[in-house]
């Protein structure tokens, strides 16, 4: 009488919520820049059976997919943008679209991922001078321009102002001296004492 012993083996699987962090890599985002990012992931088997079959180290596969989905959705966003969604400026959406791509990655293997974050954002070193300097640029004039549209606004009420309610006209010449000056007083972002002449 002949006996078979099918072979069998048991592998150990926490259904547990467990998180992975990504190493920190360089790519390069939609307009070529060179960045560093990152990301956490935390997740959760809910089919031991698929992930069984299907994957042979399940905690390393997560780390590769999870690289690979990061490195492909920061090529597809700016670092950074003044229109439009960029990786800096929009956190929530961009961290909504890495857990989706991750999910339909890990789906089919018996894993959910429960949430998806950017953990580290930075441009690359060799470029991060230059890059804070264009930004601190764009924000300066991004503020004056606000400022300058504000003031122009305040003009306009103020020479309202003067001829409906004190009745006092000014000739073209007076109201250009007045904006101009009154414009610098508004704007001016020195110490100086400007001074305002109507004649």
């Amino acid at each position: 009488m002949l006996f078979s012993i099918p072979y069998a083996s048991r592998r150990n699987i926490s259904l547990k919520v467990e998180s992975t962090n990504t190493s920190v890599m360089k790519v390069n985002d939609a307009e070529g820049n060179p960045i560093e990012i990152a990301a956490a992931v935390v997740w959760r088997v809910i089919s031991p059976e698929k992930v069984c079959f299907n994957i042979e180290n399940y905690q390393g596969f997560i780390s590769i997919q999870g690289e690979t989905a990061l490195r492909e959705l920061a090529g597809s966003y700016p670092y950074d943008s003044s229109s439009g969604i960029s990786l800096r400026q929009n956190f929530p959406e961009i961290s909504r679209e890495l857990k989706v791509m991750l999910q339909n990655r890990m789906g089919i293997v018996g894993i959910a991922i429960e949430d998806a974050r950017i953990s580290h954002l930075a441009y690359a070193s060799e470029i991060a001078q230059v890059m804070l300097r264009r930004q601190q640029a764009r924000a300066i004039s991004e503020a004056r321009g606000h400022i300058v549209k504000n003031a122009v606004g305040m003009v306009d009420s103020v020479l309202l102002h003067l001829e409906q309610k004190h009745q006092i006209s000014l000739s073209d010449e007076q109201k250009i001296k007045f904006v101009s000056n009154l414009l610098v007083a508004l704007v001016s972002d020195s110490d100086t004492q400007p001074v305002i002449n109507v004649e």
